[in-house]
């Protein structure tokens, strides 16, 4: 029944001259296999809800450099007018660690908070993308960050 469900979903989704040969099932997700951004992931009741199916953008990002300092500080602003629909941080450091808080202060170490560590990158891709301003604070002075928010 559940493999029935995922081929008219697939069908539905992809069109049915397509279903057939263009859809994978990994781990009871219904995935285009030419774009690993478009599933269908049911849910912990096995639920598919074609609602939560949205078109990857293409396009550019706005690119920014942020200098993180000792003291939790603003990253990025709250998003605003447009949605974002991608999210990255990534700690250019090579040594130093830096701390996230979506809305918050920021804290190194502290649950609540998301851990950078030295040359790690941080991504929302998928159905959900903080729209909170990001507050960050690193271990070492005038730590790089680079955020890219599209």
């Amino acid at each position: 029944m559940r493999r029935l469900l995922l081929a008219a979903l697939a069908a539905l989704w992809l069109g049915p001259a397509s279903a057939q040969q263009s859809v994978v099932n990994f781990r009871n997700a219904v995935c285009d296999p030419t774009n690993a951004q478009n599933c269908l992931v049911p849910s912990a009741s096995g639920q598919i809800n074609v609602n939560d199916v949205s078109t990857p953008t293409t396009g550019t990002g706005g690119v920014t450099a942020v200098t993180v300092g000792t003291s939790s500080a603003q990253a990025l602003a709250a998003a605003s007018g447009n949605r974002l629909t991608m999210l990255a941080l990534q700690n250019v450091s090579a040594s130093a660690s830096i701390a996230c808080n979506l809305g918050g202060t920021a804290a190194l170490n502290t649950a609540g908070n998301f851990q950078i560590g030295p040359g790690q990158m941080l991504t929302w891709n998928s159905t959900y993308i903080p729209q909170d301003a990001i507050n960050c604070i690193a271990s070492a002075a005038s730590t790089p960050l680079t955020v890219m928010a599209k």
